[in-house]
């Protein structure tokens, strides 16, 4: 499992330096083909996710690269997430996105390169 830390300090794979956001505010776990799991880190202004019109506060959720979620007051897809990530190494595994995903996306492991990459 790949897990990318989100937050305001440079050391995160994801930095979002919006004043609501916790120097290490949340995880984004890239569980298997299209399925990742957002977890709070106890941040102080929360981890949302879009719920039909309405937001749900999570501490932790399964999501879809087409799911909104939002940390403190800002707002984001889960599909950007993953273009921010960019090339991430983690345990060995590598996370390639480029260009952003199409809302929707899944995602495979390539067996020969084990990149996670968008299926098609």
């Amino acid at each position: 499992m790949i897990t990318l830390t989100i937050g305001r300090k440079s050391d995160c794979d994801i930095v979002l330096t919006a004043e609501t956001i916790s120097r290490r505010h949340a995880e984004l776990h890239v569980v298997s083909e299209g399925r990742f799991v957002i977890e709070d880190n106890g941040s102080t202004s929360g981890t949302f996710l879009k719920d039909g019109r309405s937001w749900r506060r999570v501490s932790r959720s399964t999501v879809t690269s087409s799911d909104v979620v939002k940390f403190g007051d800002l707002q984001i897809g889960v599909a950007e997430l993953l273009t921010k990530a960019g090339r991430q190494v983690e345990g060995g595994d590598v996370v390639e996105v480029s260009p952003k995903p199409k809302p929707g996306s899944r995602f495979e492991r390539d067996p020969e390169t084990g990149l996670i990459r968008e299926k098609k």
